[in-house]
Order: structure tokens, then sequence, then C-alpha cells
């Protein structure tokens, strides 16, 4: 998502007139990529508001890729609340989708609110040729003055990574078979001006066809393209739109440098209640917006550290309602052991305002949430943010916090390992509970997830601190590590006719658990939870390979991370008469 913002701003991403993203930019060029994903087809429409309070408004296409899924697994999702807007009407949606075999995929859904429901029905169909999804739905409303309509939809997508070129292609075309189709949102607008007597906006109100294209092509260490496009048009006198973009990107050394170009034609539609037109229509009028934008951006890191700050200069030029240009200078980096805490200075100029503003922005990811704030100064205005965003997983285990959730994310279990950082968890530590979250996980790909043994309480021992998954899309994984727990002792020890223990023997717990190992040099390693208590040691299947250390911490240190002990190792009876053992 690439936009520009002339001052210090406040972004709203909304599709099919939902909020789904609000953030704080920097003046001059920004880019939001932590969009969670969506399979929702439907462009975004991107609102900025400026600190002076002016706004303007643009539309980025979208389209989602088709979804398979494997034989005999299903995917659901159930969800009921209340809109933000349209005077908190309360609305219900269900989503079902089920793998036939490897090439057919079923979907169903429904959405309910107040006088209104959508049926939606459909497939996938993966092949070698790439994964075509269609799709029909199906609406049944009240609107104007208590009049009902009910219409059609009719979607299809497409999607393919062709080899050896390695560009990807997704392609989406829409058709609304009958002027009687409407989405919940503008339903519910259109009550609102009834009711209320206020104004509404809408991009897709009786939309009727919708094509979108977006390829990207990888070209290796020639960079990358990437273009996105799409064009609408609409039942009554509402104009076409159009949106595209095409940009350019690549490294040379340390230099990052990037071209973009972008036109947008934009007829959003405006609905308030006149009260001069009889009772069956409401008043409506078509606000057309246009403009190209064209940016240049080279970024350098003033360092050769992984963490060295980066120096970014932008500049844009843009042409229609929006004429003017804008020079953008800023340093950003990022701090901490995983990178937990970004910053990013920078100064902007204006050609429509002028003069100079400058602005900060600080984020801190944690493991219970991501803490933001901003400040942005300029000779009219001064502007000071500040955000919280986090994540929530309730489980048998109880409840985990997060710094925020992704389509796809993994639930982490360490007993006993409270404090450990888990490594591209974005700021995820181990709860005092054993869990923490991993916010987000590349679909279909190898994600590593480890845990940071620094940290771990000294009573704790990981055995295992890497785990390798690949979760499929919209999966919540749950990742178990196994521990070893208690006080830790070092036993010098020997058998009994004075032979040394052989390297590498088993040492077991009176319970029976293993929790500790023979090392060189006739060293036994454990870790215990009783003050007193016996070791076996085995290193064979039968009795003549097992001997028994008894051991008494009672009066050692137990502030030291490791007692050191000395005692010798008995022949033993069977494990079932170890508490005998003297």
């Amino acid at each position: 998502m690439r936009g520009t913002a002339l001052t210090s701003a406040r972004v709203i991403i909304r599709q099919h007139g939902q909020i789904i993203r609000e953030t704080n930019v920097a003046p001059g060029p920004f880019i939001i990529d932590d969009l969670f994903d969506t399979s929702y087809n439907g462009d975004l429409n991107v609102e900025i508001i400026e600190a002076d309070g002016t706004s303007s408004e643009f539309t980025v296409p979208f389209a989602a890729v088709p979804e398979s899924m494997r034989p005999g697994l299903s995917n659901y999702s159930a969800t009921i609340g209340q809109t933000t807007q349209y005077d908190n009407d309360w609305f219900g949606e269900a989503t079902y989708q089920q793998g036939i075999n490897n090439n057919l995929t079923l979907n169903l859904g429904a959405r309910t609110a107040d006088n209104y429901l959508a049926l939606l029905g459909g497939g996938v169909v993966a092949g070698h040729w790439g994964a075509l999804g269609l799709n029909a739905t199906y609406s049944n409303a009240r609107v104007e003055r208590g009049e009902r309509k009910q219409g059609w939809r009719l979607g299809a997508s497409y999607s393919r990574t062709f080899q050896p070129t390695n560009t990807t292609l997704t392609l989406a075309g829409y058709r609304h078979s009958t002027a009687g189709y409407r989405d919940m949102t503008d339903v519910l607008g259109v009550r609102d001006v009834l009711d209320d007597g206020r104004q509404w906006d809408s991009y897709s109100h009786q939309q009727r066809n919708q094509f979108t294209l977006l390829i990207n092509q990888n070209m290796g260490r020639y960079g990358a393209l990437y273009f996105s496009g799409s064009a609408s048009d609409y039942y009554g006198d509402k104009q076409k739109d159009s949106q595209f973009q095409f940009g350019y990107t690549n490294n040379w050394k340390q230099v990052s440098y990037g071209l973009s170009w972008s036109r947008q034609k934009n007829t959003y539609h405006q609905t308030y209640d006149d009260p001069t037109l009889p009772d069956s229509a409401l008043a409506g009028s078509n606000t057309v917006l246009r403009g190209d934008v064209v940016s240049l951006n080279v970024s350098f890191p003033l360092g050769s550290s992984p963490k060295s700050p980066q120096l970014n200069t932008v500049y844009t030029q843009r042409s229609g309602d929006q004429a003017g240009h804008t020079i953008q200078t800023g340093l950003s980096g990022v701090m901490g052991r995983d990178n937990t805490f970004s910053y990013a200075l920078a100064a902007n100029q204006d050609s429509n305002y002028g003069d100079t503003s400058w602005n900060a922005n600080v984020q801190q990811r944690g493991s219970l949430a991501t803490l933001s704030a901003g400040y942005a100064h300029a000779h009219d205005y001064r502007q000071y943010s500040a955000g919280v965003r986090g994540g929530l997983v309730a489980h048998k285990g109880g409840v985990t916090l997060g710094p925020y959730l992704s389509d796809t994310f993994a639930l982490v279990h360490a007993e006993g390992a409270e404090g450990a950082m888990v490594r591209h968890g974005q700021g995820s530590r181990i709860n005092s509970s054993g869990y923490a979250i991993v916010p987000a996980l590349s679909a279909f790909r190898d994600n590593s997830i480890r845990i940071d043994p620094q940290g771990l309480p000294s009573y704790t021992e990981l055995l295992e601190t890497e785990k390798h998954v690949v979760p499929y899309a919209g999966a919540m994984l749950y990742v178990s590590f196994d521990t070893r727990f208690g006080q830790a002792i070092l036993i010098q020890s020997e058998l009994e006719d004075g032979n040394p223990i052989p390297l590498g023997a088993a040492v077991s717990s009176e319970q029976e658990r293993d929790i500790g190992v023979v090392g060189q040099g006739e060293q036994v390693y454990a870790r215990v939870q009783e003050q007193q208590g016996a070791l076996l040691i085995r290193w064979g299947d039968d009795d003549k390979h097992t001997c028994v250390i008894s051991y008494d911490i009672t009066s050692e240190d137990k502030t030291q991370d490791l007692i050191q002990l000395k005692a010798p190792c008995r022949n033993s009876s069977p494990i079932l008469h170890l508490s005998e053992a003297p």
C-alpha cells in the first residue's frame, strides 16, 4: 500500500466500506505493508486526513488469490458484532471451505443484518495451469422507503506464478448481473441517510462490472517490476473508475532505489435525503477525483553494521486535483536485540504549503503489545499521536497476549521458560504460564521458530531450541518445546569397582523421568526437584548395566546455578525399588 501525505497525517483504509486499518504517517510518500491477509476481493479505499483537517482519497486495486485446501481439510469462521458506522447495526457472517480433492475446493458463505441477507456459493479449481476461483452471491435487502431489492453478483479470479520467469499474475473480474444487487454496507449507508439525515459516500454503490489485474515480476539482480490496475463501471449516471500503478525497484551495492507512477480517476457517490423529492427517492451526486503521481526514492545505510540507520530521500511530483511536488529527507533505523525498537526522523517540504515540516516517530514491539508515538511540527500546527496495538489468543492453557495477530500465526509453549525471547517473534517472550505468540508466519513456506536460551530462569533448561513449521493459510499453530526444570547438579562419580561410568548413560529420577546424562570425566549432570533422593544411571537393557547415586543438597547454597557434589554410583536393584537404595 503506497501513498503520499502532505503533512503528518492519519491514514484510514477501508474495504467494502469497513475500516480494516488506521495508522499515522509522516509527510511524504508512505508504505503500509502489514495489512492482515484477507480472502475478500474488493479494492481498498484509502483516506488521508491531513494535520489541517483536509482530506483526500484514492483507491488501490486488490484481488485475493484463490485459496485451495487439501482433500479432507475444512476451514470455517463465524462473526457477530456491530458496525462502527451506520448507527451500530448488528450483523453476522459465516464462511465454510471444504477440500474435495487435490483439484477442487468448495466455498459457502452467508452475511446477514436487519432486513438484509447475502448467500455465497462457489469453488476453486486448481491445476498445473494455476488456480481459478468462481463464485456467485445472491442478496436480498430492504432499501429506500421500504423498497426491496434482490440480485446476483458473479465473480471469477485467477492466479498463477509462471516459471522460470517467476512472474506472479493475479486476475479478478466481477459482474453485477442485475441492478438489484446490494452490498451490506451500501444498504446500511442508505438507511443511515433516511434515519438520521446524514450524507453518505460510496465507491461501490450499484457497481456493474469490475476488472482487476495485478502483476509482479522478479528479475533477480535486475530488480523487480510491479503493476496493478482496475476499471469499474456502474448503473445509473455514475462515471467509470480507473486506477493504475506501475513501479520498479532495485539495489546497487548498498543503495536501494525505486521509481513509481500512478494514475487515479475515482467517482464517489454521495447520497442524501431531499424532502422535496417523492418518498420513494433519494437525492444523490457524483464527485470525480483525478490525478497522476510520479515518485523517485533513494536510500542507503550510514555505516556497515546491519543496524546502521538508513538515509532516505524521496521526490514526488503530482498533477491533477492536488498538483504540486514534495521533497522528503529522513533517517530511520532499528535498535534492540530482535530489532523491536524502530525510529524515524524526517523533514518534508511541499510546494502547496511553502514551509518545512518536521516529524519524529518511534515504535516499540513488546511481548504484550506494540506501542507507537509521534510528533509533527510546522509553522501553523503541532501534532502529537500515540497508539497501542495488540492481539489476544484464548486457548486451553489460558489467555495469551501478543504484539498483534496476522491471519497465520503460532502459539508457542515452553513450560517453565518464563522470560525467554522467541526469536523472529517480533518482541514476544514466554510468559509466566509458559506461552508466547509468534504473530505472523508465511503460509505454505518453511518457518523457523526458535527460543533464545539466554534469559531463561536458572531452574529451567530447554531440551530443544528450534522447530520448523509449514502452515496452511489462515492456520493457528500450536508449537511445543520440551523443557527440563529443577536445581542443576553436577556429581563427580564412579562405579563401586572404580571403573568409570559409560559416557552418555541416561540419568532418571525416582519417578522414572529422564532428567540428565553422564558426560565426560565421569561427571553426572541432572536437574532435580527434590532436596534429596536417588538418581538411576542406566547404560544397558538389564539391571547389570545400572547403578544408583544418592544425593543430598539440603545444606547447599541454592542460589548457585550449578551445585557440584561427589558421590559413588552403587549397584542397583530394579527401578521399582530405587527408594530403598542406600
